[in-house]
Order: structure tokens, then C-alpha cells, then sequence
């Protein structure tokens, strides 16, 4: 099976460096843009999907929806980005002017986030939380429905749309990670930006084809922000 890692196209709170989470913020036009360059790319090189699985967020169902190409894209409340109550909305300069807000620690180390979260805002999410819905996910689609419709010599190509936290949360699993403060290990997706992953059914494996590959032009990458936000 090939699994192509999305990570949604660029919105206006991107741009403003807010935090987004579970906040349903649509793409802006580089946003946009970005996603629909990707998918003629998938056009133009005949990269077509057998199952299309989104965020129900709008900013990535619009670019699954976009690169795909496909009008048939499954949402999957587990795909929704790391929920962070009331850190929602804020911006990265007044989260950093604030020593009591738990996102202090969101980088440098996700456990001491995950015990100052708790205490701050039951509405915010955890590190562990977030890992074990994304694992459900896999487990359950990747691993159990999809790979029981492969047949030899006729491996499924699946598009997984999500959000720079969660889209981590999947290579955490994937990669065998148990150490939470290694969750950011191996760098963050680019907005818009895809991991390909080849998984192997008869052995439990995965391998990377690509990692942090992005198919649209090199000005909006350089326009686009490079932190999680």
C-alpha cells in the first residue's frame, strides 16, 4: 500500500501565526493555491487514489478535495487537529508573553505540555491523547480495512488529509516512537506539504518513499510560515 501524508494549505491564522487546533479556519488564496497546484501535479503524473480520508476541518477537507481530485473524501473525526482549548486563537507573541500558557512547552517538551495542559484547560489536549486517536486511525483503516482490500499485485494508493500536529502524530506511530518528548523527531510537514509511505502488509512494515515533499511552486513555499501553528 502507498500512503500519501498530507498536510492542509496555508489559512489566513497561518499567515498571522494564531493557533488554529480544533478552530475551523478555512484556506486563504495562497492556501489555495497551493492545493491546487499539488493536484494538477497528481493529474499530470497520473497519481490517482483509491480511498481519500480527511480532517473534518474545512482547511483540510478543502485540500484533500483539491489534490485529489476526488468528490468521494471520508471524514474522520480522528484526523482533526490537536485541540487546544483556550490557547485557540492566539498568537504565537502573546503566547510567548504569557509563562502560565502550557504551549511554552509544545516544542521543546511535549510531556511537561501534556502536565501543564491538565491543569490549565480540560477543553486542551494532550500529546498522548493525540497519538492514540491517530493510532486508532491507522490500526483500524490503514492497517485493517484498507489492507484487507489489497489484492496481489494490485496495491491501493491512499490519501490521508490532516494538520501539522496530528499528520506528526500518525509518524509517531509509524515510526515505533514510545518517547513522547521525541514526538517532533524528524521535523514538521510543510503546509501542503506530503510524506509518501509505502506500508506492507504481510510484515507490519513501513518505509518512506518521500519525506516533506511539496509540488507547488517555489514562491509560495517561501511565503509560507514554517512554524506549527
Amino acid at each position: 500500500m502507498e500512503i500519501y501524508l498530507l498536510r492542509h494549505g496555508v489559512t489566513e491564522w497561518n499567515d498571522l501565526y494564531k493557533i488554529q487546533g480544533a478552530t475551523d479556519i478555512p484556506l486563504n488564496a495562497d492556501g489555495v493555491e497551493m492545493a491546487r497546484q499539488t493536484g494538477e501535479y497528481m493529474k499530470e503524473n497520473g497519481i490517482t487514489f483509491d480511498a481519500v480520508y480527511s480532517s473534518p476541518l474545512d482547511r483540510a477537507y478543502q485540500s484533500a478535495k483539491m489534490v485529489s481530485g476526488s468528490g468521494n473524501i471520508i471524514k474522520d473525526e480522528r484526523l482533526r487537529e490537536m485541540t487546544f482549548g483556550k490557547q485557540e486563537g492566539l498568537s504565537l507573541q502573546e503566547l510567548k508573553a504569557n509563562d502560565d500558557i502550557p504551549f511554552k512547552c509544545f516544542k521543546n517538551a511535549p510531556s511537561q505540555y501534556d502536565v501543564l495542559v491538565a491543569a490549565y484547560d480540560p477543553e486542551g489536549e494532550s500529546f498522548e491523547e493525540l497519538i492514540n486517536r491517530a493510532t486508532s486511525f491507522i490500526k483500524e483503516v490503514i492497517e485493517g480495512k484498507e489492507a484487507s482490500q489489497e489484492t496481489e499485485g494490485q496495491k491501493r494508493r491512499i490519501l490521508i488529509s490532516g494538520h501539522g500536529a496530528l499528520d506528526q502524530a500518525i509518524l509517531f506511530y509509524i515510526r515505533k516512537r514510545e518517547n513522547i518528548d521525541e514526538f517532533w523527531k524528524g521535523g514538521l510537514l510543510p503546509n501542503c506539504g506530503i510524506d509518501v509511505i509505502e506500508y506492507d502488509a504481510a510484515s507490519g512494515e513501513y518505509t518512506f518513499a518521500e519525506e516533506m515533499a511539496y509540488y507547488y511552486s517555489k514562491e509560495l513555499f517561501d511565503k509560507s510560515p514554517k512554524l506549527l501553528k
